[in-house]
C-alpha cells in the first residue's frame, strides 16, 4: 500500500503548489533619471505583493546615491474544497471546517552607488548606471500542506535604466541583473494522507543551511511612465523577473505592477 501511497501524496503537492505564496517578491526598481547635481528624488509605490519607499540624490553632476526600502505581508484564510484529495491532507489540528492559512510576510532594504550622463543643454534624454547591495528577510506559508519556507537573503544587482523627461511626462526602460542569495534556508513541508484502508503516508523535507539550489542570477527588466507636473508625478511600472540558472527551492513573483508617486526636489543653487 506504500507504494499506492507515496504517488498520491506527489499528486497532491504538486496539485496544490499553485496555493504556495512566493517567497521572493522582486521590489520595484528605483530610476531617478538624474539630470544635475543636487536633485532629491523621493517615492513611494503600492504593488501586488507590498509597498516601496525609494529615494535618490544626486552628489555631483555625473554621480548619484539611492536607498530602497520594501515590505510586505499577506495572510488570507481559505476553505477546502472538500475533495478527497485534499481533505485528507489537512491535519487533525485544522478546524473541523477544514480552514487554513497560507501567506507570506518580507522586508527589504538596500543601497547603491551610480553614474549618470548629464544631458546635453535641452536634451530629454536621460541615461544612468547603479551598482546596489541589499538584504532581506522574507517567508511563506501555507497550513493545508503544513508548508513553511523562511530565510535571511542577500541581493547583489547592477541597474541600467534609459528614458526621457520633459515637464509633463517621463518615461524609462531599466534592466537589473542581480544575484540573489539566501542565508540558511529553512524549508519544511509535509502531507498526511490517507488510504482507504486506513494507512496513512508521509513526506517531510527539511532544509537548513542549505546551499545548492537557494541562489540563483535573475533579470529583471521593467518599463516606467510618469505623468504630472513639476516636482510630482504618479507613475505605473510594470516588470519581469527571470531566472538564469537552474532550479530553485524556492518561489518567487515572475511579474510585478507597481502605482506611486514621485517627488522631485533641486536643492542646487
Amino acid at each position: 500500500m506504500k507504494n499506492k501511497t507515496f504517488p498520491l501524496i506527489l499528486a497532491a503537492i504538486a496539485t496544490l503548489s499553485g496555493c504556495i505564496p512566493p517567497l521572493y517578491h522582486p521590489s520595484t526598481i528605483n530610476a531617478p533619471m538624474f539630470s544635475k547635481k543636487g536633485e532629491v528624488n523621493v517615492s513611494g509605490a503600492y504593488g501586488k505583493a507590498g509597498t516601496d519607499v525609494q529615494a535618490a540624490y544626486s552628489v555631483s553632476d555625473n554621480s548619484g546615491v539611492m536607498l530602497n526600502c520594501s515590505f510586505g505581508s499577506k495572510i488570507q484564510t481559505d476553505i477546502d474544497s472538500g475533495s478527497a484529495l485534499t481533505s485528507n491532507l489537512v491535519e487533525e489540528s485544522n478546524s473541523s471546517l477544514g480552514e487554513y492559512k497560507h501567506g507570506y510576510h518580507f522586508n527589504f532594504v538596500e543601497g547603491g552607488y551610480g553614474f549618470y550622463l548629464k544631458p546635453k543643454k535641452r536634451s530629454d534624454l536621460r541615461a544612468e548606471v547603479f551598482g546596489l547591495i541589499g538584504a532581506g528577510y522574507a517567508e511563506s506559508f501555507n497550513e493545508l500542506i503544513n508548508y513553511r519556507a523562511y530565510g535571511n537573503y542577500m541581493r547583489y544587482s547592477i541597474q541600467g535604466n534609459l528614458g526621457y523627461v520633459s515637464k509633463v511626462t517621463e518615461g524609462a526602460l531599466s534592466l537589473r541583473i542581480g544575484y540573489l542569495d539566501f542565508t540558511g534556508l529553512n524549508l519544511n513541508e509535509s502531507a498526511n494522507v490517507s488510504s482507504n484502508s486506513g494507512e496513512a503516508g508521509s513526506n517531510q523535507r527539511n532544509i537548513t543551511n542549505a546551499k545548492g539550489g537557494t541562489s540563483a542570477f535573475f533579470i529583471d527588466p521593467a518599463v516606467t511612465f510618469r505623468v504630472g507636473y513639476k516636482g510630482v508625478k504618479l507613475f505605473l511600472q510594470s516588470g519581469m523577473s527571470i531566472p538564469l540558472s537552474g532550479p530553485v527551492n524556492f518561489g518567487w513573483d515572475k511579474s510585478w505592477g507597481s502605482i506611486g508617486l514621485q517627488f522631485r526636489i533641486s536643492t542646487a543653487k
